[in-house]
């Protein structure tokens, strides 16, 4: 298994991810970005619509991910299309805190 990244309650992760044609950066017309906290709630923004997914530059895109609970979070950044283009996809644990 892969590791993964662990970060603590109060973070923001930054999520960045990259659209390539034949090898060069390139921006597609619609980008999304999705994040699912533990609980199983799907936040959904999308560019240029939210100003929550920025472009960074041609074909690169960001998004924070506000850290409020523990457990696995995923995360995912396509080009909007059903079976289309996937630019990141992953996931990130967050650790219970020993204070709170």
């Amino acid at each position: 298994m892969a590791n993964v990244n662990t970060y603590d309650i109060g973070d923001r992760v930054k999520i960045t991810g990259t659209f390539t044609t034949g090898g060069a950066n390139a921006d597609p017309a619609v980008v999304r970005a999705h994040y699912k906290d533990p609980a199983g709630t799907v936040t959904t923004y999308t560019y240029p619509d939210d100003a929550e997914l920025v472009r960074e530059a041609e074909g690169v895109y960001s998004f924070h991910i506000p850290v409020v609970r523990e457990g696995m979070h995923y995360y995912r950044m396509d080009d909007g299309e059903t079976g289309g283009y996937v630019a990141t996809e992953g996931r990130f644990d967050v650790r219970k805190s020993n204070v709170l």
